[in-house]
C-alpha cells in the first residue's frame, strides 16, 4: 500500500483516476469489488464494461483540432509472478493495458523503467514519477496510467495566476 499512498498525489485528473480504478476493479473478487462498485457508483470489474472503456479511452485519444491528448496505461508486473491471463487479457483488450515484465528484485532499474515509460507517454512532463524507495523487492505489480493534455481552451489560463 505504502506505493500506492506515495505514488497518488501525482494523479492528477478523474479520467485517470476513474482508469486506474476500473483496471483495479478487474483483479477484484468478492466483497472488495462490490466495496468498490459502492464506492465508484458504477459496476466497477463488470466485464460487460469493458467494451465502454475500450471506447471511453479511443474517443479521449482521437485527435482533434486544437487538442491533443496522449492517454497511456501499462501493468509493470513481477517476471515470472504468474498472473491470471484472465486479469491481463482484460485490461490489455479494455484499456489498452498490456502487462510489461520487470525485476522488483532489482527496485531501482524498475523504477527506472517505470519512470522512463511515463516520461515517454507525457511528453517528459512528469519524469519521476515514482521517488526512490518506493518500490521494494515485495513489489509484485504497478499499475501506471499516464495523462498528457495539450489543447486550446476556451478562456485560457493566465501565466502569471
Amino acid at each position: 500500500m505504502k506505493a500506492y499512498t506515495e505514488v497518488m498525489p501525482f494523479v492528477n485528473t478523474p479520467t485517470s483516476i476513474a482508469a486506474a480504478l476500473g483496471m483495479t476493479a478487474c483483479g477484484a473478487q468478492g466483497e472488495t469489488r462490490e466495496q468498490m462498485a459502492k464506492v465508484l457508483g458504477f459496476a466497477a470489474g463488470d466485464p460487460s464494461l469493458d467494451p465502454a472503456w475500450k471506447e471511453l479511452i479511443g474517443a479521449l485519444r482521437a485527435d482533434k483540432p486544437g487538442r491533443q491528448v496522449q492517454l497511456a496505461n501499462r501493468l509493470f508486473g513481477q517476471s515470472g509472478y504468474g498472473f491470471l491471463p484472465e486479469f491481463t487479457a482484460r485490461l490489455n483488450n479494455g484499456f489498452d493495458a498490456p502487462l510489461e515484465q520487470v525485476d522488483f528484485g532489482t527496485p531501482e532499474p524498475a523504477r527506472a523503467r517505470i519512470n522512463a515509460w511515463v516520461a515517454s507517454q507525457t511528453r517528459d512532463m512528469i519524469k519521476d514519477l515514482i521517488p526512490s524507495g518506493v518500490l521494494t523487492p515485495l513489489t509484485r505489480l504497478v499499475l501506471a496510467n499516464a495523462i498528457h493534455f495539450k489543447g486550446d481552451w476556451e478562456q485560457p489560463f493566465k501565466k502569471s495566476e
